[in-house]
């Protein structure tokens, strides 16, 4: 027998007094390259949908942190413990910063209605220590990695490319726990630094920079969700890149490198980018120019 609940979520009764609940499924995906095959991590900004389900609910949107937890009368439990929300858009995409709470391990992933008490949506994704991966400019998580030009304040591109010596500030996400992580959905106090749990390794082309190049590496201190890594491109006696538009660049932190993105061919098709095949410069948030 099968009925329908309250919620159009379907009941199932069977033997032995056993009855199953079945939800709309949940999916999630890394809100700065849109990956859904990596696991993800605390305080990590993260985008999920019902699948073939809208969410009747008016667009809201939260510009200044913090995030709230309750955003068009919905919430983002992980684990049971309710999400920041940036922004629900569109009837079906919640925009959300994973609460720090989420233990390394599969975690349960659940759309609510607080009021109703309705379960929207439900999934069980992996979380891992770290995932790092680049917001890009165009937002869609393909192409120039975001990333500031430190002494003008320009964005770096081929009309702003960076010299050899000077300094970037790389915008990511997925950088996992810190000490002392700040409340969900808040950023680090103000005037606090808040360092991720050692230093990344940094690859600009084919050369890994020294540490001492690696300025800081730590939560942005405005956005929650948003980690920061301000680096010294390395000058000639360190080996710096030689100039051009498309330099690849990499973070790999606790062994889990940057460069996951959309295949050459098929933007659902999720692969580990590499240099040889050329498809480093289509992958998800892997390029800066230099003069």
């Amino acid at each position: 027998t099968v009925l329908l609940a309250a919620f159009e979520n379907r009941v199932a009764g069977g033997e032995i007094n056993l009855i199953t609940f079945y939800f709309a499924k949940l999916a999630v995906r890394t809100a700065f390259t849109f990956t859904s095959t990596r696991p993800y991590t605390p305080g990590m900004w993260v985008q999920a949908a019902p699948i073939g389900k809208v969410v009747n609910v008016p667009d809201e949107v939260h510009e200044t942190p913090p995030y709230p937890k309750t955003v068009s009368g919905l919430q983002m439990l992980v684990n049971g413990v309710p999400s920041g929300i940036y922004a629900i858009v569109n009837k079906t995409s919640i925009n959300f910063v994973i609460p720090w709470s989420a233990a390394q391990g599969y975690a349960e992933f659940l759309l609510f209605n607080p009021g109703t008490q309705e379960i929207v949506a439900a999934g069980t994704f992996l979380i891992s220590a770290a995932d790092p991966a680049f917001k890009t400019v165009n937002g869609i998580g393909t192409g120039q990695v975001l990333a500031t030009n430190f002494d003008d304040g320009t964005l770096n591109g081929p009309q702003h490319p960076v010299g050899l010596g000077k300094i970037l500030v790389l915008a990511m996400t997925g950088q996992g726990l810190v000490n002392n992580p700040p409340a969900d959905g808040n950023p680090p106090p103000a005037g606090t630094l808040l360092p991720t749990s050692d230093l990344p390794v940094v690859t600009i082309g084919a050369t890994n920079i020294p540490n001492e190049n690696i300025l800081f590496s730590g939560l942005d201190p405005t956005y929650p969700g948003s980690w920061t890594v301000i680096i010294k491109v390395p000058d000639v006696a360190q080996g710096g890149p030689l100039p051009g538009k498309n330099i690849p660049i990499r973070v790999r932190f606790h062994d889990v490198p940057s460069h996951w993105g959309f295949g050459p061919s098929n933007s659902n098709h999720y692969i580990r980018l590499t240099g040889p095949n050329g498809r480093n410069t289509k992958s998800a948030g892997d390029k800066i120019a230099r003069r």
